[in-house]
């Protein structure tokens, strides 16, 4: 009696490694936009920039790199 060959499970997409979302501080926006914090904020206030996705202290604040890509803002 031959029992039956087991089955092998479907084998997954290859899919490429994710890199981990890197963080744009606000800093860094800043200088790509040529402002001072105070304009970033009104940018914030105002819509033109999404909320901060990063709160750690005052000085360390940010976005991740997708947040602003989902925006179409490009910051280097």
């Amino acid at each position: 009696m031959n029992s039956p060959a087991p089955e092998t499970p479907a084998e997954a997409p290859a899919s490429a490694p994710t890199e981990p979302d890197r963080i744009v501080w606000r800093r860094d926006v800043q200088r790509a936009f040529d402002c001072c914090g105070e304009t970033i904020r009104r940018y914030i206030q105002t819509d033109r920039l999404p909320p901060l996705d990063i709160n750690i202290t005052p000085k360390r604040q940010g976005w991740y790199h997708s947040t602003l890509a989902a925006r179409n803002l490009r910051i280097p």
